[in-house]
């Protein structure tokens, strides 16, 4: 799948044709039958993903939603740092693997001004952590799961980042159920090259992200030895 940065002359139609293989994809994810072994699978790949995130924290970065607790507003700009997130912790090195889970939250507080809005948002605990799902973002937008991912999409198709590093975060999204919260899923690997994210290079510093200095880009580089 190969996605656009957006601009220039890339007509509509090719866009809308990459951004519905996307959610095509996407769609193919939603399902009912809970004994179908691709949700157990997928589940217990959560898991996994919440035990070893205790572990290795630079990799992992959760977030509650995306949608203001007060207002119900969409925040663009939560969704665009989970992107910029995502290419700090590929540029921990080349085949480094992170992870951001969308309908997590790590602090227990945040669960709890979910909760205050309705009780059917009754986070999981699973690990220390707070399943909360996205049902909330996808009922405050008052649209089907389906089209508030296509949204995501829209977005991501926008960000400015180099194609490879969009094309393997939109090939990669997971959605899944658990239990009944719905959770997204996006995971990066670090490519041949450093990803950079509006010419900017960042990096992964505990649970925070900073832009590398110029003087530190070489050493970026050479963590990269098979970048072409």
């Amino acid at each position: 799948m190969h996605l656009s940065k957006g601009g220039g002359n890339w007509g509509a139609s090719a866009r809308e044709n990459s951004i519905n293989a996307i959610v095509g994809m996407i769609e193919r994810c939603f399902a009912d039958n809970l004994e179908d072994p691709s949700i157990v699978k997928w589940s217990t790949e959560f898991e996994t993903i919440l035990r070893q995130s205790r572990i290795e924290q630079v990799c992992f970065d959760f977030k509650i939603g995306f949608c203001d607790l007060k207002t119900g507003a969409f925040n663009e700009e939560s969704f665009k740092k989970c992107i910029r997130t995502l290419t700090a912790m590929a540029n921990k090195g080349h085949s480094s693997i992170g992870y951001v889970i969308a309908g997590v939250a790590d602090k227990e507080g945040d669960a709890q001004k979910l909760e205050e809005k309705n009780t059917e948002y009754k986070p999981i605990l699973k690990d220390g952590y707070y399943i909360t799902g996205l049902n909330y973002d996808i009922e405050t937008l008052k649209m089907p799961a389906d089209r508030y991912f296509q949204k995501l999409i829209q977005i991501l198709e926008k960000e400015p980042i180099d194609d490879e590093y969009k094309s393997y975060i939109g090939n990669n999204i997971r959605f899944m159920r658990y239990g009944e919260k719905d959770i997204l899923i996006f995971r990066i690997v670090g490519l041949d090259s450093p990803a950079i994210y509006d010419n900017h290079y960042y990096q992964r510093m505990g649970a925070n992200i900073e832009k590398i200095e110029t003087k530190n880009i070489a050493s970026l580089f050479a963590k990269f030895p098979q970048q072409k």
